[in-house]
């Protein structure tokens, strides 16, 4: 009986050493943290900021948005916030910032005066910093809370003015309580520093009135105390003008599209018309190093 069990088990640890030679090898460095993901489906939803009200907290505080004439007003306590745009470098208004100013008309500038004030924190999502902020871009926004723990988002205008895409950026984290700790207090501008992430399947489709449809994947590594980026096209190709689902994935990609480390991935589809469908769904993994 000892000699067939001994032998029994000599089998189990064979079979074991067999499937474990057998397993092939994790194409993937590090830890998977969480899926990712990133849904399109109504025009306008992209963020191509979030922004949050750090400062006293017994005060109301509110970000208000026109998107005619680009103009960001920042009310603290139901008037302006003078520490925004103090020298009204960013147009004439103290308090307010002008994306058409030659001074503020990019993501990266209003979201740098934003950031010299200590009473708000703002940082990119959807966008990169050298994206346009001129008029008919940013949506209209009506007195949002900036107090809340979400913050408030700039939503973009999908067919603005002359800038006819669509652009998400591949993460599970889209708003200001899990981009900054705590009420947002903190300077770290890179919130995906030591991670990479990997894009596994993405499904999409636009429909627009003719000429060029193209699609772009970028990988974005924000400065960690902010003021720039490092941005890199990790994919390009060519969106057809139909409402005909399109598939980026495995046949491309057989281990996914996988990002630098501490990138955030920014997918977008870019039009020269104004479209008429935007829609895509993507998914994929954030990787710890």
């Amino acid at each position: 009986m000892t000699k067939r069990i001994l032998t029994l088990a000599a089998l189990l640890t064979l079979a074991a050493s067999f499937a474990s030679a057998q397993a092939p090898p994790s194409p993937f460095r590090g830890t998977l943290v969480r899926p990712v993901f990133s849904a399109v489906s109504v025009d306008d939803t992209d963020a191509m900021m979030i922004i949050k009200y750090v400062g006293d907290q017994s005060s109301a505080a509110t970000v208000t948005i026109t998107s005619a004439t680009a103009l960001i007003a920042f009310l603290r306590a139901g008037i302006a916030d003078t520490t925004i745009n103090t020298g009204a470098t960013c147009g004439a208004v103290v308090g307010t910032i002008d994306g058409t100013d030659g001074d503020c008309n990019t993501v990266g500038e209003i979201v740098d005066m934003i950031n010299a004030s200590g009473n708000w924190r703002a940082m990119p999502l959807d966008s990169l910093r050298s994206d346009a902020t001129t008029a008919n871009i940013m949506n209209t926004t009506a007195s949002c809370n900036a107090k809340q723990p979400a913050g408030c988002p700039v939503p973009r205008d999908t067919n603005g003015a002359t800038l006819w895409h669509f652009t998400r950026a591949l993460t599970s984290c889209r708003d200001a309580s899990c981009l900054w700790p705590g009420l947002g207090a903190s300077t770290q501008q890179n919130p995906w520093k030591g991670t990479y992430t990997v894009l596994w399947n993405w499904y999409y489709r636009t429909s627009y009135g003719g000429g060029t449809s193209v699609v772009r994947i970028y990988s974005v590594v924000p400065s960690s105390a902010g003021g720039g980026e490092t941005v890199a096209t990790l994919w390009a190709g060519t969106a057809g003008a139909t409402n005909t689902f399109q598939t980026l994935g495995p046949t491309v990609w057989p281990y996914g599209l996988i990002g630098p480390p501490d990138a955030k991935l920014v997918l977008r589809v870019i039009d020269d018309q104004t479209m008429t469908v935007t829609e895509g769904y993507a998914y994929g993994g954030m990787f710890k190093y």
